[in-house]
């Protein structure tokens, strides 16, 4: 049985027929988002920048996170290493 908080948090995506059990204590960690979770939550906050930005200055300044960024250059090579597609000494 999954606690009505969880389901209420789940639901917009997850659309789950689950019985609820009403009572029970849940830990600090249970309220942690999922990585992807986190991850829209933060599309959704930069989207919401943006927007108030253009109608502003008309104008969009983005905020990159260079962390993942790295990360998204470093597994694009990988892969076109692992695919004969570029040399690894490139």
């Amino acid at each position: 049985m999954i606690p009505q908080i969880l389901i209420d948090a789940k639901r917009e995506s997850d659309r789950l027929d689950i019985e609820v059990c009403e009572g029970v204590e849940l830990t600090p960690e249970d309220y942690r988002l999922s990585d992807k979770r986190e991850k829209r939550a933060q599309r959704a906050v930069n989207v919401e920048a943006y927007r108030t930005q253009v109608e502003t200055d008309g104008e969009i300044r983005y905020d990159v996170n260079e962390l993942e960024l790295y990360k998204n250059q470093l597994a694009f090579c990988e892969k076109m290493v692992s695919c004969n597609l570029m040399d690894f000494d490139e």
